[in-house]
């Protein structure tokens, strides 16, 4: 295990899971965390992104900002 923090990069490049994202969100943003992880799993597998997936995520953010992204990454939305 190395101090510089390529240990946990290369953790989330191994373990692409839902699970996995979850914890991420949680412990690096503060943001609690999807206890089933039925919404990030969704997303995973390609479910249109809609305000009621992001809202459940995170229901203080600004979804003006969640569609700019989504556009620029073409990740498909729905709103």
């Amino acid at each position: 295990m190395n101090g510089d923090g390529s240990d946990w990069l290369f953790g989330q490049l191994i373990d692409w899971s839902a699970e996995s994202m979850s914890e991420h969100y949680r412990d690096y943003f503060d943001l609690p965390a999807d206890p089933d992880h039925a919404v990030l799993q969704a997303i995973m597998d390609g479910t249109p992104i809609t305000a009621g997936l992001v809202c459940r995520l995170n229901p203080d953010i600004d979804l003006a900002i969640v569609i700019e992204e989504a556009a620029i990454c073409g990740i498909p939305a729905s709103f």
